[in-house]
């Protein structure tokens, strides 16, 4: 049903356009996609609190695309009603591939994607984010977040886990609130969700990045967690030599390594337990285990 309401608003606000092929993804948490002929994204907010990210989501891409990176970006417009209400955001389809579309990743890891993804971190975290902040840029993952996300943790996924992995993530969640690198940071404008999702390839070369819907004003370190998680310790450390941050790059490591880099593995077995059910947390928790004891 919704998606027929989408498409009726696309021939609403483009009556000329001569719709040939549709492609609809619907399993974002934000959005309903729709993908035209194969050449225009049309993002459908699904909540109000999306809807509302959108406009800053539009001033930040255009604020990001003045400073001069390789990797191609959305040309972002927000479409409003007569009311100033945003319907839907609309850019030219990028090319390239998720990088979660991948199966052998390797050839992933070259110095030159470790560079691209460098500068355009570099940029991103340069930004000035008062003007951000004036139309509604905040954090959103603030203590109460992170306090949230391990509740859930010792709710859900403690009883499925040995007591020797409870202490340790116990641990982990100890020193990432009570260790005052984790404070101290100089706070930057971040993507918010730099997953293999949002990274595009193509012929085994970044092309683009995608979906700023969680950017917010945090830890510059944790735009690197992705990375850490999906394509390992030394890749990471790879994009860190081309970075050119506002801090020690030891100290961003330390915060990736330890608690950034690590923590993706609860949204995914929280995920799995919620749309998935049977499945083995034991195969999770190997790679955890593997990441701890790096």
């Amino acid at each position: 049903m919704m998606v027929s309401v989408n498409i009726n608003s696309i021939k609403e606000y483009y009556p000329d356009l001569e719709i040939k092929k549709i492609q609809v993804n619907n399993e974002g948490w934000d959005h309903e996609v729709v993908i035209v002929n194969n050449n225009l994204v049309f993002r459908f907010p699904k909540t109000n609190h999306t809807r509302n990210k959108m406009v800053i989501e539009e001033f930040l891409l255009k604020n990001l695309k003045r400073i001069s990176t390789q990797i191609s970006l959305p040309n972002y417009e927000v479409i409003k009603n007569d009311k100033g209400i945003p319907v839907f955001g609309l850019y030219k389809y990028l090319k390239g591939h998720p990088i979660s579309n991948i199966k052998y990743k390797e050839p992933l890891k070259s110095d030159t994607n470790a560079k691209a993804i460098a500068d355009f971190l570099s940029a991103l975290h340069s930004l000035n984010y008062y003007p951000l902040k004036k139309i509604g840029l905040d954090c959103t993952y603030n203590r109460e977040y992170w306090t949230e996300l391990y509740n859930k943790i010792e709710c859900i996924l403690f009883k499925y886990l040995t007591q020797w992995q409870q202490e340790d993530i116990n641990n982990l969640f100890d020193n990432f609130f009570n260790n005052n690198l984790y404070n101290h940071y100089k706070p930057s404008v971040i993507h918010g969700d730099l997953t293999e999702s949002n990274v595009l390839i193509e012929k085994s070369k970044v092309t683009g990045i995608i979906d700023f819907t969680d950017t917010q004003i945090f830890d510059p370190a944790f735009d690197f967690a992705g990375f850490y998680w999906d394509l390992g310790p030394e890749f990471t450390q790879k994009i860190l030599k081309f970075y050119h941050g506002k801090e020690n790059i030891n100290n961003l490591y330390y915060r990736i390594k330890h608690f950034y880099g690590i923590q993706p593995i609860f949204h995914e077995m929280l995920h799995h337990l919620e749309h998935v059910g049977n499945f083995n947390i034991q195969d999770f928790m190997e790679k955890y285990n593997n990441y701890r004891c790096m």
